[in-house]
């Protein structure tokens, strides 16, 4: 469970990660599968996004299956329902900042946003990350990448990147202007020992085991016929819990 304190427990610290368009609150499925279900049951979300449903059902002991169709999305629902160990995570991570700097060449050659948005040492770690992280299929790997899209883009004191709200992060060009006409330049960072920091507070209290939960990458229209066919919810889903993806929409 995650009550008990805002960040007292792991999976409070886990269940927020991931900034995202249109979000469920966390105490809102909180609320809904325990208003709707019991221990055991099925919870479905066509549409995942982060894996907000699919982790409020997990951590309440019900069953969780989803898919997502935005990898950015999966890769989050898919850190937050299978993480990695903590020192799995800094191993990861410290691997790719030894390399990162075989990236200088590739990351020099990025459009001028990427220049303008971060260091020189974080983008040849984020293209290291990049061409490195197997997010797809390995747990460590997924799990680094997630917690590296958590600071991409924010405040300029807490992010990896130039001062950027979340909602403007998507539009280069109203970026490269603002920061031009405010004279502002991307923060200089270490980017393992940023990381580190971040990777430290996220596992302060204790590495997370959760059970019970899957998501897909793909279109539900395709992951929800396999699901079917492989008996994924033996006694169906009591619980269809989603935010559909309107377009336009940023914030839930």
């Amino acid at each position: 469970m995650k009550s008990s304190g805002k960040y007292s427990t792991a999976e409070s610290r886990w269940a927020g990660v991931g900034p995202y368009y249109a979000m469920f609150p966390v105490s809102f499925s909180d609320r809904v599968v325990k208003n709707y279900t019991k221990c055991g049951d099925g919870v479905l979300d066509p549409f995942a996004g982060r894996g907000t449903t699919l982790f409020s059902a997990v951590t309440n002991d019900r069953i969780a299956v989803g898919s997502e169709i935005n990898p950015v999305g999966w890769v989050y629902g898919q850190a937050k329902l299978h993480p990695a160990v903590r020192i799995d995570v800094e191993d990861r991570i410290a691997s790719i900042g030894k390399i990162a700097h075989q990236y200088k060449t590739e990351a020099s050659k990025l459009p001028p946003f990427f220049k303008l948005c971060y260091s020189d040492d974080v983008l040849n770690f984020l293209v290291a990350a990049r061409n490195q992280l197997n997010w797809r299929r390995n747990k460590a790997d997924w799990t680094a990448m997630a917690l590296i899209l958590v600071d991409l883009h924010g405040k300029i004191d807490s992010a990896f990147s130039n001062q950027m709200r979340q909602t403007k992060s998507m539009s280069p060009d109203y970026s490269i202007e603002w920061w031009k006409a405010n004279k502002m330049k991307p923060p200089k960072r270490q980017p393992v020992e940023f990381m580190m920091k971040k990777i430290a507070w996220r596992y302060a209290k204790g590495d997370l085991s959760i059970d019970g939960g899957s998501i897909y990458l793909g279109d539900s229209r395709q992951i929800l016929k396999s699901l079917s066919e492989k008996n994924k919810l033996p006694h169906g889903a009591k619980l269809l819990l989603t935010s559909p993806p309107y377009y336009g929409i940023t914030n839930y």
